[in-house]
């Protein structure tokens, strides 16, 4: 909530908790303080490179809900973090009793007071990243609307994604890739709600027989992946890398069949979030590229969600935007030229078309807001076009990368 003067209520919960870790570090001094913080970061840092391996290799892991995950992730890391926290303090006390002069003990006492305001501003952004990649866009609603963060985000050089990669390597939420790397609130343009005139229109009905299934078994990682996928050529279909990232089988089912038809990735960009496979033999014929769409046209988003039956939901362009976010891994910034749409975006339409009312594709699905559930992306079809003029005729595939979890 923001309140009568435009401050959001949590800003007020972090100054509050800043003065109150100033005054701490006013009184424990700068050697106890970076003492402190050195044990802090090294108990963080040992957790953070133990935990993706730790739970790479428990199956039962994927059973537990994506909150519960983030929970259990973040005790068992601020606990290591609080332990390496316990012995740096220790070893500050025993520094720290060298200490006599005046001036000596005056710069000990401000250096302290600083130096724990900074550092607890990073463990704050830090958990505020965290929070956003929990899958609740109530926690993420409440971190995107603090000034104090955002300019912590700013200030930082890394993205805080990048920080969470490991992480997020492991969790088994919503699985799409993060839009905008930040903290910040994501920029949500309002426009009518949705109406049926393209989800119903002929054109978007008939090219449902061209939109298919995918599903890919990545058995280093015990995992299956669904998406969907469309007939862009003869014999190729596209959809989302993070579909089929670090299989070593993926399958294709067409509508109105019951056999999938085996596939081989051609094209992986994990930047872009985008692959091509070679399907030999598809019947179905490819569907048509269409025109760039503006803000508040009508168009249709298509696919598998949820892994249940094809459905095809009326959806609205917000926005076309250029995003400055992370790549399939959480590891890399990337940059990409996507539409931000009004439409119920779910795991399992990842890969899908947007489609306008002709029933050309003027876009492909890859992820959804982290603020509002309303409000999903699609990679433009300047984003897809270069991928798909490498991959057509290839046959040979390639590598696909590490386990992700698919969106």
């Amino acid at each position: 909530m923001i309140g009568s003067t435009g401050v959001a209520w949590v800003d007020v919960l972090i100054v509050l908790v800043l003065l109150a870790y100033a005054v701490s570090g006013f009184r424990a001094g700068i050697l106890v303080s970076a003492s402190s913080l050195a044990g802090f970061l090294a108990g963080g840092a040992l957790a953070l490179w133990v935990l993706p391996r730790a739970l790479a290799h428990w199956a039962g892991w994927a059973d537990v809900p994506p909150l519960l995950q983030w929970i259990g992730l973040l005790v068992v890391l601020l606990g290591s973090a609080a332990l390496g926290q316990f012995l740096g303090l220790r070893l500050g006390h025993r520094l720290r009793r060298g200490v006599r002069s005046s001036a000596g003990v005056t710069f000990d006492a401000l250096g302290g007071g600083l130096l724990v305001v900074l550092t607890t501003a990073m463990v704050l952004w830090f958990l505020g990243g965290a929070a956003r990649l929990t899958g609740s866009s109530t926690l993420s609603a409440v971190v995107g609307r603090s000034a104090i963060l955002a300019a912590v985000d700013r200030t930082i050089p890394v993205p805080v994604g990048t920080v969470l990669a490991g992480l997020n390597t492991v969790m088994t939420g919503q699985g799409f890739p993060q839009v905008f790397g930040g903290v910040a609130r994501e920029p949500i343009t309002s426009v009518q709600t949705p109406d049926d005139t393209a989800a119903l229109a002929p054109g978007v009905q008939a090219a449902g027989a061209s939109i298919v299934r995918i599903d890919g078994q990545a058995s280093t990682c015990r995992t299956a992946l669904e998406g969907t996928g469309w007939v862009v050529a003869d014999d190729y279909v596209v959809t989302n890398a993070h579909v089929v990232a670090g299989t070593d089988r993926v399958a294709v089912t067409s509508p109105g069949t019951r056999r999938p038809a085996d596939a081989v990735v051609v094209h992986f960009d994990p930047r872009t979030d985008l692959a091509i496979l070679h399907v030999p033999g598809l019947s179905a014929r490819p569907l048509t590229l269409g025109e760039d769409v503006e803000r508040g046209d009508s168009v249709a988003v298509a696919g598998y969600p949820l892994a249940g039956p094809y459905a095809v939901e009326p959806a609205r362009v917000r926005d076309r935007l250029v995003a400055r976010g992370l790549d399939i891994t959480g590891r890399e910034e990337v940059t990409r030229d996507v539409y931000s749409l009004r439409a119920p975006v779910q795991p399992g339409n990842s890969g899908g078309p947007v489609l306008d009312e002709q029933g050309r594709v003027v876009g492909v699905v890859f992820a959804r807001s982290l603020d509002d559930p309303d409000t999903g992306y699609a990679l433009t079809l300047a984003e897809v076009s270069r991928g798909v003029a490498m991959a057509v005729g290839e046959t040979r595939g390639v590598a696909t990368g590490a386990c992700v979890k698919a969106g």
